[in-house]
C-alpha cells in the first residue's frame, strides 16, 4: 500500500495544531506528512499501521510518530462504539 501525502493545515503563527477526532469508523487513509504527530486514543479499537508494522490499538494508546512516517488507524468492523482520539501535530 502506497501512502498518500497529507497537508496539515496550521496558522502561520502557530507551532502546533490539536484536534479531537470522533468517528464511528476511523477512515483516514494510509498517509504521511512532514510534521511529527502525537495521537492519544480515547475510545475504540482496531488496527494501527505505522510504516510496515501492524498492531492492535485500544483506548489509552499513545503514539508518537516522526516526520514523514506513514500511518493510519482502522476501526475494527465488529466495534460497536465510536472511535475518538486527540491528535497533536507539530514541526
Amino acid at each position: 500500500m502506497k501512502p498518500a501525502f497529507e497537508s496539515v493545515k496550521t496558522s502561520h503563527n502557530a507551532s502546533f495544531t490539536v484536534r479531537k477526532c470522533r468517528e464511528k469508523m476511523v477512515s483516514a487513509p494510509y498517509h504521511f506528512h512532514p510534521e511529527c504527530e502525537l495521537t492519544l486514543m480515547l475510545t475504540g479499537s482496531g488496527k494501527r499501521y505505522v510504516g510496515d508494522t501492524m498492531e492492535n490499538f485500544f483506548p489509552g494508546d499513545l503514539v508518537l510518530l516522526g516526520s514523514n512516517v506513514a500511518h493510519c488507524w482502522k476501526t475494527s468492523e465488529t466495534s460497536k462504539e465510536e472511535s475518538s482520539s486527540i491528535v497533536l501535530t507539530f514541526k
